[in-house]
């Protein structure tokens, strides 16, 4: 299945080294949220929020098929 990635902050460059904000690409039918991150070598999960149809995902949670993915660093300060 194809899935649509929105990459902000520090993972445009840390996920395959890829300085656009925006990538498409293919997993197996059934991929989870923990697939996505180890096939763009997402090391620490807990570093990356990822959000698809206007909800928080967790790592086990499958991905909808052709979803729109946005991942995110979790934000600190105030």
């Amino acid at each position: 299945m194809k899935v649509r990635i929105n990459l902000f902050g520090a993972l445009r460059i840390q996920a395959l080294n890829y300085t656009d904000s925006q990538l498409e690409i293919e997993l197996p039918a059934g991929a989870r949220v923990k697939d996505l991150l180890q096939r763009l070598k997402i090391e620490d999960s807990r570093k990356v929020i990822a959000t698809a149809e206007n909800r928080i995902l967790e790592e086990d949670d499958q991905l909808p098929p052709r979803a729109e993915i946005s991942l995110l660093p979790p934000a600190f300060g105030g």
